[in-house]
């Protein structure tokens, strides 16, 4: 829902990016935003379920355990930071308004994008 104008709009997909700085220990954590279509107000996404809290929580603890301490997961074939298809947003993504597709991250964007060339 955009705070500003009241609008409300279902988001099919949300980008998370996770940055940490080993020497100083710190882990940040940014949800990006979707602009509204009515006023355009960037409005902050979140996620909605418990479900979705432990998987973007256990992604980042995966990475965390590579990237600064080696250890790999055996059982992940590199895959498990992704969706299953079955459980793929196919509803509408507004890419014009996507934070994160301003800045190259979000995976919805590169589908739709691939889609159009």
């Amino acid at each position: 829902m955009c705070y500003k104008c009241g609008k409300w709009w279902q988001s099919s997909y949300t980008t998370v990016i996770w940055r940490a700085r080993w020497d100083i220990g710190i882990v940040q954590i940014a949800i990006e935003k979707q602009g509204c279509r009515k006023c355009n107000k960037k409005c902050q996404g979140f996620l909605i379920d418990e479900e979705q809290i432990e998987f973007t929580l256990d992604c980042m603890c995966m990475w965390i355990l590579e990237v600064f301490y080696g250890i790999k997961n055996e059982k992940n074939e590199g895959t498990d930071d992704e969706p299953d298809k079955e459980e793929e947003s196919n509803g509408p993504h507004d890419s014009e308004r996507c934070q994160a597709g301003k800045k190259g991250t979000c995976r919805k964007c590169k589908i739709i994008k691939r889609r159009l060339n």
